[in-house]
């Protein structure tokens, strides 16, 4: 399909083929690893891909998917328990994302088609028991984030029920869940096929899910966030997102959808220097195009590893990744 050249209202197939790969890992990783039909959720975790690489991201979100999936809405202790007590760190935060992206379809699954609030607030408080129940601890965050995903992807019109759940529990919460309908939005049909313009459109309808200014600067980071992994090997994909920002005036937003990406895959992959260099070096042009990468990207992606990164993973606070704070913020909290 490039073949009908950059002038083609469709265009930007490498991000489609980003999108699609990252997808395909995570929904059929059972098929990557050879997990059998009616595996144990231990069973599951033990295939866990030992090497930590970019393929391996999506592959340990599915494990983490399937495992909830196996697993009994009255489980306990699914990562602190026995064998997977001793899974690898850098696994963490595809693991738990998985693990949340499964309890949450699964309990509402069990909703009825037409919820009154009452439903969602006990659907939604039994949700953050099952995650605190599971997750290791100071994940919590890092487990019940994907709530947002799940209900902006399949039951769209109960965001509104759902973040007021959520605020109910934590008043903090109802941000960590539109950070996660952030996150779904760069994967429903609408922003999937790479029409021309379609950045710009994805990030103009995101600024449109809710009225509240934090709740929006949330979605937006968790949009953000998701661009940025999704498309970490190819960094043009990102510099054309970070021009949109620029003309929309969104520089707080994309920096901290960038290094919190980045940050997730410095824990993900600690030995990697590839993909880290690409994004913390300056571009050696001193033309206007390397002067926007150093301040939309090298330097705050740089910055971030270097001042927040190891206070972060020290005070074992990497899921306070999945909620948007200002550089300063996540200083404080490193």
């Amino acid at each position: 399909m490039r073949g009908f050249g950059p002038g083609s209202l469709l265009c930007d197939w490498q991000e489609l083929d980003d999108k699609i790969e990252s997808f395909s890992l995570f929904q059929w990783a059972d098929r990557e690893l050879g997990i059998p039909a009616g595996a144990s959720a231990r069973e599951i975790l033990a295939r866990l891909p030992a090497e930590d690489n970019f393929h391996n991201i999506w592959v340990r979100e599915g494990v983490g998917h399937l495992a909830g999936m196996a697993a009994s809405l009255s489980t306990q202790e699914l990562l602190t328990d026995g064998d997977a007590a001793r899974l690898p760190d850098t696994a963490l935060v595809p693991l738990h994302a998985g693990m949340g992206t499964a309890f949450a379809e699964k309990l509402f699954e069990g909703l009825p088609s037409n919820p009154s609030k009452q439903d969602v607030d006990r659907t939604v408080r039994r949700f953050a028991d099952l995650c605190a129940a599971n997750c290791r601890p100071g994940w919590e965050d890092g487990t019940m984030e994907p709530l947002g995903l799940v209900v902006r992807c399949l039951y769209p019109h109960l965001l509104s029920l759902v973040g007021d759940a959520m605020h109910a529990i934590e008043p903090r919460l109802r941000l960590l869940f539109w950070h996660g309908v952030g996150r779904g939005l760069y994967f429903v049909p609408a922003n999937f096929l790479p029409y021309a313009g379609a950045r710009k459109r994805m990030i103009e309808s995101a600024m449109g899910e809710t009225r509240d200014p934090d709740e929006r600067r949330n979605v937006l980071a968790g949009l953000l966030w998701a661009v940025t992994l999704v498309n970490l090997c190819h960094p043009e994909i990102v510099k054309s997102t970070a021009r949109v920002c620029s003309e929309l005036k969104l520089h707080d937003e994309f920096t901290n959808g960038l290094i919190s990406a980045v940050l997730a895959w410095r824990h993900m992959a600690p030995r990697d220097v590839e993909h880290i260099e690409t994004y913390t070096m300056p571009e050696k042009r001193r033309d206007g195009d390397g002067l926007f990468w150093r301040y939309w990207i090298s330097t705050p992606a740089r910055e971030a590893l270097e001042e927040v990164y190891p206070g972060l993973e020290r005070e074992n606070r990497l899921a306070s990744l999945y909620t948007y704070r200002t550089p300063e913020e996540l200083g404080s909290a490193a």
